[in-house]
């Protein structure tokens, strides 16, 4: 299913699971802004082997915010849900995928490649038992990500999925591209 909105913002969201199916092709088209000059710093995640950057832990604390909120996504209600904590392999994940959509300019949840989500994730080194994956691109500000998540059933219904455990995303800007930024955040549980 495509919606296009009249703020011009492009979101698709994706979910599966082992037992059950199903995707969410919900997608807002976006004009986006650049900005060479941000940088973030990164922190070592506890008990892990990677790093985490201020951006990563702000959209991870974003989606946290979110959860601890009743709400309808759609027509389906979820309760509040506890929060997430980062995974290096969905990080690392999300990453990769960012990177091949502004790398190769296109905005879907099949890598140039042909991987799916559940393809790349397995390739981290993360064993699913689900997982789903919101994309967005054109946005600048990770509050206008997460706002337009929200809103949207498909994305809102990841985000607030109360057997994910665990979360990654990613974002880039580029240059010369459709949308000059792309976001990716992957939510799981392991087996």
């Amino acid at each position: 299913m495509k919606i296009i909105l009249k703020n011009g913002l492009r979101i698709s969201a994706l979910t599966l699971s082992v037992i059950a199916a199903g995707s969410y092709g919900n997608e807002l088209v976006a004009n986006g802004l650049y900005n060479e000059t941000e940088s973030y710093q990164t922190t070592r995640v506890a008990g892990d082997s990677c790093e985490i950057t201020d951006q990563q832990q702000h959209m991870l604390d974003l989606i946290n915010q979110a959860r601890t909120e009743a709400r309808t996504c759609g027509d389906e209600f979820y309760q509040a849900a506890v929060p997430l904590t980062w995974s290096c392999q969905l990080g690392s994940s999300a990453i990769a995928h960012t990177n091949d959509m502004t790398t190769h300019n296109f905005f879907g949840h099949t890598g140039s490649d042909g991987l799916r989500a559940g393809d790349r994730i397995l390739a981290s080194e993360y064993d699913w038992s689900h997982y789903g994956e919101n994309i967005a691109a054109g946005f600048i500000f990770a509050e206008q990500a997460v706002d337009g998540f929200i809103e949207d059933a498909g994305h809102c219904k990841n985000i607030m999925n109360p057997d994910n455990t665990h979360f990654g995303s990613s974002m880039a800007f580029g240059t010369d591209l459709e949308y000059q930024s792309y976001w990716t955040q992957l939510f799981s549980a392991p087996m």
